[in-house]
């Protein structure tokens, strides 16, 4: 028989949250069973450690010799008996320990062009961890698609040669690996799975709170922090991307889906965004959302709207169904003691293009919906409904598909009723308050002046401009 040094696929054993497991302890155990078996002070096994094999204050355990021949399994446990990893089985051979990572591959050593090792660990098998090391690469090194990849945050990649990741669509901005601590990556373009269980799960439950709110952690957390004022300078905490190669008739794709679910009288929240800016910071954008479809030019102008083929394009879309209808599909927040300039608003830089105006092209607040009761509501309002500049029509669509001014506020001041329409039905009695000295300032401008308690006065600006009147006595 044959001794191969054991090394764990950490220098240190560390407990869950990342601290050194002093006093940690590794259970050698015949492969499948609880059988303990003995490993080695030496490379001639003449001198068996006792077993378990307990770890310094630091976490880090005394050189390991194993039986090449014998297939073994390690439980490592902290100092209180808790298990922290449970390898079964564990690999004796170098190639094995390449292929797993739960040997040391390669030199590591900063010096050695470990190219080659770390070439031959990928192309045998998929999944591979770097310890604590410094590995030196004189060559670029191809990783697979399908990749399972670990590296300990003191591992280092030197040399001209990157780590590359071709098979991966989407990385081109983090195409070298070598600088990434993890990847999980099921399935490739050639080979894609066909199962539709996800990658990687984190699933946690929860019975305690940790302060006097009763606040509970997430199940998982990103952070990203960025230290250098580059103009140019961008962070992201997460980045999904949900893209589909094949298409569709039906097909359906979702970049980021999110359920808030409560129960017994709780809040529930789908999604919450929250953004902050101190000093002279330019934007402050809780959610942005943006819609775009590609017709195979990139950014194309936009056309008619075709409702038959395109069905519907929006950055934000409110669905309810099944039981109680919401309230509103978009609502100010009515906690907020402060008064915010706009509660909803659509900016738009662009000019319409093309767009057939007949249809909702640019509108602050708009509705195609049909059935909805009002298309804008608004009671027990303490300020203006309405505001805008002047000579800017109201303009309502007619049955025809026509639009027309139906209202306009003129730079005068004075109101125009029905300007682009055929005529001006007034079905109720009329109330009028004329002035008693007003004259016609366009041709074909009526005008009724109350002259004096007893005369009322109609003057008409004729083709030819000339202002004719007729008086008409009251009794």
């Amino acid at each position: 028989m044959a001794a191969a040094p054991f090394s764990l696929p950490f220098s240190v054993a560390f407990k869950a949250n990342g601290t050194p497991a002093a006093g940690a302890r590794l259970h050698f155990y015949q492969s499948g069973t609880l059988t303990p078996v003995d490993v080695f002070t030496t490379a001639a096994m003449d001198v068996a450690h006792p077993n378990p094999v307990t770890a310094n204050g630091a976490g880090q355990f005394p050189p390991i010799y194993v039986d090449s021949a014998r297939s073994y399994r390690v439980i490592v446990r902290d100092v209180l008996g808790g298990a922290l990893e449970d390898i079964d089985p564990l690999p004796t051979s170098p190639a094995e320990g390449l292929a797993t990572g739960l040997l040391k591959f390669a030199a590591g050593n900063g010096t050695a062009n470990d190219a080659a090792a770390v070439q031959a660990a990928f192309s045998a098998h998929r999944s591979l961890f770097a310890p604590i090391g410094t590995y030196k690469l004189d060559a670029d090194v191809t990783a697979p698609g399908n990749l399972s990849w670990r590296k300990h945050p003191d591992a280092s990649f030197t040399g001209t040669g990157k780590i590359l990741t071709p098979e991966l669509p989407g990385v081109n901005h983090t195409a070298d690996i070598g600088k990434i601590q993890l990847v999980e990556a099921a399935g490739t373009a050639a080979a894609p799975i066909t199962h539709h269980q996800p990658v990687a799960l984190f699933s946690k439950h929860i019975n305690f709170a940790d302060d006097a709110t009763g606040k509970q952690p997430a199940a998982v957390v990103m952070q990203a922090y960025k230290w250098n004022a580059g103009a140019d300078a961008h962070i992201q905490a997460l980045f999904v991307e949900a893209i589909d190669k094949s298409g569709g008739a039906t097909a359906f794709v979702e970049g980021l889906r999110a359920h808030g679910v409560a129960h017994q009288g709780a809040s529930a929240y789908g999604v919450l965004g929250y953004a902050e800016i101190s000093g002279s910071g330019k934007h402050a954008i809780a959610i942005e959302a943006e819609t775009r479809r590609y017709d195979g030019v990139d950014n194309p102008n936009p056309n008619q709207y075709d409702g038959a083929v395109h069905q519907l394009d929006v950055a934000f879309l409110a669905t309810f169904r099944g039981g109680k209808k919401a309230m509103a599909g978009f609502m100010f927040n009515p906690h907020s003691e402060s008064q915010a300039h706009c509660g909803f608003l659509v900016g738009n830089s662009l000019k319409a293009q093309g767009v057939n105006r007949n249809l909702v092209t640019h509108s602050a607040f708009a509705t195609i919906e049909a059935g909805v009761p009002h298309a804008f509501y608004a009671r027990n309002a303490t300020f203006s409904l309405m505001s805008g500049p002047n000579d800017l029509p109201i303009r309502m669509q007619a049955t025809s598909g026509a639009e027309l001014d139906v209202l306009r506020l003129l730079p005068d001041s004075t109101v125009a009723v029905g300007t682009e329409s055929v005529a001006i039905r007034l079905p109720k009695p009329v109330i009028m308050t004329p002035g008693n000295s007003i004259n016609p300032d366009v041709a074909g401008q009526l005008v009724i002046q109350t002259t004096s308690d007893t005369v009322l006065t109609f003057k008409y600006q004729g083709s030819d401009n000339v202002v004719r009147s007729a008086a008409l006595t009251l009794a």
